[in-house]
């Protein structure tokens, strides 16, 4: 068993909670890629609306 996890925390940027859904969910799919078992932030990754 693996496991891929996306984290993200909200912040004043996000109009509504599906923006903080739409950055964790990046996050959980940078983490499949780039291997097994990875926590991957949103806060390092740069956003562009």
């Amino acid at each position: 068993m693996t496991v891929s996890i996306g984290l993200a925390q909200l912040q004043a940027r996000d109009e509504d909670v599906a923006g903080l859904m739409r950055r964790a969910d990046n996050a959980m799919y940078r983490a499949k890629r780039a291997g097994r078992n990875r926590v991957v932030d949103a806060g390092s990754e740069l956003e562009t609306a």
